[in-house]
């Protein structure tokens, strides 16, 4: 399974949502990978680890079924580095490869 990850940090940016999406979409298919699933947190803070969005990509990880994650930029994941290498490690140790586009 790949994942797409798309935030905003404030509600009904939906236009900058939706271009996260197709940017991730266009990038996951140079990148030869058939299938994406999409994964969202709108009017979501990237200091806060526990969006749903991202639980949901950590719960997904943990089954051993992703191969890898798309993003725009590491920014959407987490806003400081502790939280982003936080993140890094647990991809890294299920040998999940992240693709940051920016």
């Amino acid at each position: 399974m790949v994942i797409a990850y798309c935030r905003t940090s404030t509600p009904n940016q939906t236009e900058n949502l939706n271009a996260q999406e197709r940017m991730c979409v266009e990038e996951s298919k140079k990148l030869g990978y058939k299938s994406i699933k999409i994964i969202k947190d709108d009017g979501k803070n990237a200091t806060d680890m526990n969006r749903p969005g991202l639980q949901k990509i950590v719960n997904l990880c943990n089954t051993g079924k992703v191969r890898a994650i798309i993003t725009t930029n590491e920014n959407r994941l987490a806003r400081n580095k502790k939280d982003f290498l936080s993140l890094q490690k647990i991809f890294a140790s299920r040998k999940i490869i992240l693709h940051c586009i920016q």
